[in-house]
């Protein structure tokens, strides 16, 4: 039973925290701006940035929890100071996620005050500082994975996985970030200015992506037009 808390806790917690990196990653690359529809979306990811911290720490707790009494044998070792801290001081994998407890706190209380940044210098500091500590407690990861065990070559294997999963937190959370966009445009009855900003930021990738992004967003424009009219 520990071992499959401790993996679903696991899981959840790396889900939050690449949905972290990429909301943060996707406000980066849209920039700043002073339209009342884009203040709104950026306020919306920043409150999604905020859950997706919580939600890493609480699964966090449950999978150093669990994983302290799977090392111990006991299941009353999860709930147990003594263990709980030979678990987080003396071993590698308590130390990684002591390191990414104390970064994603951070991050929640950097998030938790509210600015109001009018100058563009000043809104990215801030905002990459969000996606910039995203990264470093994703990436350290890596410091608790198979790539640690790995020798000799160890400081290959783990820049690899850490290379591996910041560009995986990237992708994939900016996806879902993308996604969201495009669902709230099929629901509109007119354009959304927030699509049209999406697809603006979407054109700064690679040109194979642009393509294939536009041709994508293109045919589904053009299927819910035939939708409506049926």
């Amino acid at each position: 039973m520990e071992s499959v808390t401790g993996l679903l806790a696991r899981s959840l917690h790396l889900l939050s925290s690449i949905l972290l990196v990429g909301g943060a990653a996707t406000l980066l690359l849209a920039g700043p701006s002073d339209r009342p529809t884009a203040r709104r979306w950026e306020a919306w990811i920043v409150r999604g940035c905020t859950a997706c911290v919580l939600l890493a720490l609480a699964s966090a707790l449950v999978a150093v929890a669990a994983q302290t009494a799977l090392l111990e044998g006991r299941r009353a070792a999860a709930f147990e100071p003594a263990a709980l801290s030979r678990f987080l001081l003396q071993t590698q994998g308590g130390t990684v996620w002591l390191v990414r407890g104390g970064l994603l706190v951070l991050l929640g209380a950097f998030l938790a005050v509210r600015l109001d940044i009018r100058d563009r210098t000043d809104w990215r500091a801030a905002r990459g500082e969000i996606a910039l500590l995203g990264l470093l407690a994703l990436g350290l990861v890596a410091g608790a994975s198979h790539a640690a065990a790995v020798e000799p070559g160890t400081a290959g294997a783990i820049a690899a996985d850490v290379i591996h999963l910041a560009a995986g937190g990237i992708w994939a959370g900016a996806v879902a970030s993308y996604s969201a966009w495009i669902c709230s445009a099929w629901t509109a009855s007119k354009p959304n200015p927030v699509c049209s900003s999406s697809k603006s930021t979407i054109t700064r990738t690679t040109p194979t992506c642009r393509m294939r992004m536009n041709a994508w967003l293109n045919m589904s424009s053009g299927k819910l037009g035939r939708n409506r009219q049926d």
